[in-house]
């Protein structure tokens, strides 16, 4: 519901400056310049994105709580949810920008294969652009999702609410 708050916030900014283009070249005047809507839709965009980040860190336990207990309803995870995350958000958000690293050395493969794309004008290179990317994720996914299973694992322990006693092999 957030993300289409935004959507409509940004649809009515640009809709008001394209009418605003649109009636100045029917009257004859220049067209006014993009720099006022571009400055604008920026401006909400970042402005809007802050909060909509904070929210989903204090989210982020939710989804594994209502996987871990199917009789306990999505309301009832979202209040424990904001519970455990309370004063650990910023633990949270520094663990994310951790990943920041490893996020960008997986896309380098990918960008490089773009640039040799675009000169050799190969679009079989275009083609398998998104598989170099995905293969590189490949390895990083898996780290990424224990670490905030352990994270999470942390912040329920220091709230006396061990939910995952011990992680059980496959074997």
């Amino acid at each position: 519901p957030i993300i289409i708050i935004i959507g409509i916030v940004v649809g009515f900014i640009a809709i008001h400056y394209s009418n605003q283009i649109f009636m100045g070249s029917l009257s004859g005047n220049s067209i006014p310049s993009f720099e006022g809507m571009t400055t604008m839709i920026v401006l909400v965009t970042l402005v809007l994105c802050i909060p909509i980040i904070i929210l989903g860190l204090y989210l982020f336990p939710a989804v594994i709580l209502v996987c871990e207990d199917n009789s306990k309803g999505v309301i009832q995870c979202i209040k424990e949810s904001f519970k455990l995350m309370k004063g650990n958000v910023w633990s949270l958000f520094v663990l994310y920008l951790s990943f920041l690293g490893w996020v960008i050395l997986c896309i380098v493969p990918g960008v490089v294969v773009a640039i040799i794309a675009v000169f050799s004008f190969n679009e079989m290179l275009i083609t398998i652009l998104p598989l170099i990317i995905g293969i590189s994720f490949l390895w990083l996914t898996p780290y990424m999702n224990t670490t905030f299973l352990n994270f999470f694992n942390e912040i329920s322990v220091y709230n006396n609410k061990p939910i995952y006693n011990e992680i059980n092999p496959l074997n």
